[in-house]
Formats: C-alpha cells, sequence, structure tokens
C-alpha cells in the first residue's frame, strides 16, 4: 500500500474505534439560585458562610472516577463532572445547607460582617467504590467572625451501602452516591454549628 493510501486508512481507523456518543455532563444536586447571601434571616435563623471545599488533588478535576481497589482507579469514558469536583462539592453542601435551614442566611461570599460564621471544610477521601458503596470522610471547623470566639471541630465518615442493581456501577450512580453522602455531611455540621459542644468525632453510615 502507498504511504497515502495508509495514512488514509490510519484515519479512518481512528475515526471508527473513537465513534460513540460524547460523555453525558453531571452535576450534584443543587439550585442554581438557592445560594446567596440574603440579609432576610428569622430571629432564630443562622448566618453561615462557607469557603471553597478543599480536595485531594486526585480528585479535583472533571472526570468522574471509579476507586477499584486500595490503589487503582478507573475514569469513566461516558461521563464527566461539568465543573472541577472542589467547585461542585462547594455549591452542592452551600445548596444543602440551604435547604436544610430556611430560616437562615448561607452565602459563598467571603466578604460578609461578623453576624456570619465560618465553616470550613476540608475532605480527607470521597470515593465511589466497585461495589457501590460510597465514601466520604471530612472534617471541618465552624468559627465565629470575631476572632476571639471560640471555634468548634468536627470529623464525620459518611459510608452509603451499595446501591447499583447492575454488574457495574453507572455514572448516576457515582453522582447520586456522592450528592447523598455530602447531604449527610451538611446534616452534621449543622448539629454542630447549633450544639458546639457536640463530640469533636461524628461517624455516620
Amino acid at each position: 500500500m502507498k504511504l497515502p493510501g495508509l495514512i488514509m486508512a490510519l484515519m479512518v481507523l481512528a475515526s471508527g474505534c473513537s465513534s460513540g456518543p460524547p460523555p453525558r455532563i453531571y452535576l450534584l444536586n443543587r439550585p442554581l439560585d438557592a445560594i446567596g447571601s440574603s440579609t432576610s434571616v428569622a430571629d432564630d435563623g443562622l448566618r453561615l458562610q462557607l469557603s471553597p471545599v478543599l480536595l485531594p488533588d486526585y480528585l479535583d478535576n472533571t472526570e468522574l472516577l471509579l476507586r477499584d481497589g486500595p490503589h487503582e482507579i478507573t475514569v469513566s469514558a461516558t461521563g464527566r463532572w461539568g465543573e472541577r469536583l472542589s467547585k461542585g462539592v462547594t455549591h452542592a453542601l452551600g445548596a444543602a445547607l440551604v435547604t436544610r435551614l430556611p430560616r437562615s442566611s448561607v452565602t459563598l461570599d467571603p466578604a460578609v460582617d461578623h453576624s456570619y460564621r465560618q465553616i470550613a471544610v476540608d475532605i480527607d477521601s470521597f470515593d465511589l467504590w466497585a461495589d457501590g458503596r460510597c465514601v466520604l470522610s471530612a472534617i471541618w471547623t465552624i468559627s465565629a467572625g470575631d476572632a476571639k470566639a471560640a471555634s468548634s471541630n468536627g470529623r464525620g465518615v459518611y459510608q452509603l451501602p451499595a446501591t447499583s442493581r447492575l454488574h457495574r456501577v453507572s455514572d448516576a450512580d457515582i453522582v447520586s452516591a456522592m450528592s447523598e453522602a455530602l447531604g449527610k455531611l451538611a446534616d452534621s455540621i449543622i448539629l454542630d454549628t447549633k450544639n458546639p459542644m457536640a463530640a469533636s468525632v461524628n461517624v455516620s453510615k
């Protein structure tokens, strides 16, 4: 086969191998207009400012990842996040706080007054395993706007059981499990916010 024909054949082969539907784009559960800095807070409401959530480097991208073992990660070829995961987690956690605290004000804006309590969250791990288990481990600090005020610290480990009924975990399973885990994290943060004397370690399954 002459060189031009060989090049053409390779191009056709490459295009055939890459054919298929484009990857689906996912976002963690969050109403787009849920998070703001509303000033209409009920007398018994809270004022909370959520800082950007920190994630391990291997997670902070737009790839949907599946943990296949202690040392192996698989990247989904059929789906990806619509934004970096650190942004998606921050938005989803903020929205979960808003949903659970309708009489309060929750904002991501750092330019707030001293009446707001700052919430800082650092996620150690956030993995969806091949058998469908979603494991989220996180620590958080809640501090008042006044630097002299005491702060509270908490830790939560959340393990959701396998949810997939298929032989393999789907992209939708990953998104659903991670969204649910963030809801459980929000519940723990709210409990710690309302009861600063709660235990610093909070394990939930």
